[in-house]
């Protein structure tokens, strides 16, 4: 599905002078880092196997590319085609191409988009070339390119940016090279090198950075070793490392009242964690629902999550305020998995696209604004990871 695409780039660095040079392991991580489906705050992206991007929910701030800023859309609607990867910020979506062009459009107060102004744009804007992964997060974006670098733009209140200053960009400033894999959350930033070494840097109130302090970071500081894939939220960070266990730094228990990711026999609250600690085994993929829960994929295609449940977004046929402390197995089969605010877009190894949670404002898809306690599918032929 993506193999052929990095063969034809990997073939061009081999014949064509002019094309910058890419590693076998940056080449691997991006085609690894591609995703499907993403989930704002309160919206919902997908792609489809034949590459065309449709999204859903709140149009607020234009994030689903559609005129009426003040409609929210509650069925997927197309945006544009020949997608291979997409992210999602608080109120901005970015688009990767397959021809390595990066778009953008939605909210660009704090210059999230990337092109120069801090106008909102109801339409994609072409920001850069030369792109193979992206990750948006609240008010920032950052890439990495075909060289290797890292490019960040946005909002810095917390040093997010990374180049030691805290003033917003809006416009991509280069942060390092050798980047392999970038997540990027609510003003905190981790990338895994080729090396495999995961760096962090932004806010760090909870300790989500994993260095051992609740100090905010303005430059990237390394933080562990050995780390093939990373998450990034509001309130802490989680790294899947080479042998499939999952560690995780950061708060366990956010404002909203959620429960954090920590084990020791008991998934509960114990305050912040402000070093990386093993979490569980077998981890495939990892996602997180704005600090009130989380979501785990398994080698196996299982669904587990943890925290809370208030909206039904586990997709169990319940509702629970309190909160999830063991991991609870929801669903089989999984490919993939995306949390917003408080609703889950899973997408099953036979293409076919199911959420669940809060749908007030139509984010779910299915052409209603009530919430769901049990998936349901809204579409077939999503594009698997």
């Amino acid at each position: 599905m993506k193999k052929w695409w990095m063969s034809i780039l990997l073939t061009g660095c081999i014949c064509l002078g002019a094309v910058p040079a890419i590693s076998k392991e940056t080449a691997m991580a991006a085609e690894e880092d591609y995703s499907s489906v993403a989930a704002g705050l309160i919206s919902t992206s997908v792609i489809k196997e034949d590459g065309s991007l449709w999204t859903w929910g709140t149009n607020d701030t234009n994030q689903l590319s559609k005129v009426d800023r003040k409609v929210s859309i509650a069925t997927p609607q197309k945006v544009m085609d020949d997608v291979i990867s997409v992210s999602a910020g608080g109120f901005h979506t970015t688009a990767l191409k397959k021809d390595g062009s990066l778009w953008a459009w939605g909210n660009n107060y704090s210059g999230a988009l990337g092109d120069g102004t801090t106008i909102n744009r109801e339409k994609p804007v072409k920001i850069m070339e030369d792109v193979i992964s992206v990750s948006a997060g609240g008010a920032n974006t950052a890439v990495i390119k075909e060289d290797g670098s890292l490019w960040i733009w946005g909002g810095n209140a917390y040093g997010q940016i990374g180049d030691g200053t805290k003033e917003n960009r809006i416009k991509p400033v280069k942060i390092m090279d050798h980047a392999i894999k970038v997540a990027v959350g609510y003003g905190c930033v981790a990338v895994i090198k080729d090396d495999g070494s995961l760096w962090t840097w932004g806010s760090n109130q909870h300790g989500q950075l994993g260095n051992g302090s609740y100090t905010d970071l303005s430059r990237p500081a390394k933080v562990m070793e050995d780390v093939r894939s990373v998450y990034a939220d509001t309130y802490w960070i989680m790294a899947i490392k080479n042998d499939g266990t999952l560690w995780a730094s950061g708060s366990d228990r956010s404002v909203l009242g959620g429960c954090g990711p920590y084990a020791d026999g008991i998934w509960g609250y114990k305050g912040s964690h402000w070093t990386f600690e093993k979490v569980t085994s077998d981890v495939d993929a990892v996602a997180g629902g704005n600090g009130a829960y989380f979501a785990i994929i398994k080698t196996d295609g299982s669904l587990w999550m943890i925290g809370r449940n208030q909206q039904g977004q586990f997709g169990n046929g319940t509702i629970n305020d309190k909160y999830i402390t063991e991991p609870l197995k929801v669903a089989d089969s999984v490919s993939g998995v995306e949390s917003g605010w408080l609703h889950t877009v899973i997408i099953k190894k036979d293409g076919t696209l199911w959420t669940a949670g809060l749908n007030q404002n139509g984010q779910l898809g299915d052409g209603a604004y009530e919430n769901k306690t049990v998936f349901v599918q809204i579409m077939e032929k999503a594009r698997t990871y």
